[in-house]
């Protein structure tokens, strides 16, 4: 499937274990950004609670800006990495550290992102992985084309890595 610039995308999970939830993404492979937890959706709490299922972002955001992953200009593969944690991963912020560090950026828009060494050391967890084609170059934003594509994706190790990749044209 091809995505185009100004499509939106959200996620809807399922998860079959409490834990964390994460989802970086990456354009071609380069520069990963952490998209969930997000400073503005869920004051950047990322708990999850088995067999209850939730959208990333929420389509009931107060917010209507918040509403949609939007694909921007900068073309190619958008590969978004889930990964679901039975505890949280160390030295990667959220809730209220996330939100300190957003701060600290002084600016309204901030991804974090992991160095190269912690990246490829998230990638390389002993894990159940699972992969799903389908590339970043997105933003959150209120309107979008609906969309769904279901995977599933049942774990009950520590880590769980699913990796969907969009073709951004």
């Amino acid at each position: 499937m091809v995505f185009n610039s100004g499509d939106s995308i959200r996620f809807l999970f399922n998860p079959n274990v409490n834990g964390y939830l994460y989802i970086f993404n990456t354009t071609n492979d380069f520069n990963p950004i952490m998209v969930y937890p997000h400073k503005d959706l869920q004051a950047g709490n990322n708990k999850v609670e088995a067999e209850l299922p939730f959208e990333i972002p929420t389509s009931n955001d107060p917010n209507p800006l918040r509403r949609w992953i939007k694909f921007d200009n900068e073309k190619g593969k958008e590969n978004f990495y889930i990964f679901l944690c039975k505890e949280p991963l160390s030295n990667v912020p959220i809730g209220k550290d996330l939100i300190t560090y957003c701060a600290s950026m002084g600016n309204d828009i901030c991804y974090w992102q992991p160095t190269t060494e912690m990246w490829h050391q998230l990638l390389n967890f002993t894990s159940t992985k699972s992969q799903n084609d389908g590339s970043k170059g997105v933003v959150i934003a209120q309107d979008a084309n609906k969309l769904s594509k279901t995977d599933r994706n049942r774990t009950t190790q520590e880590l769980s890595i699913t990796k969907i990749t969009l073709q951004h044209e």
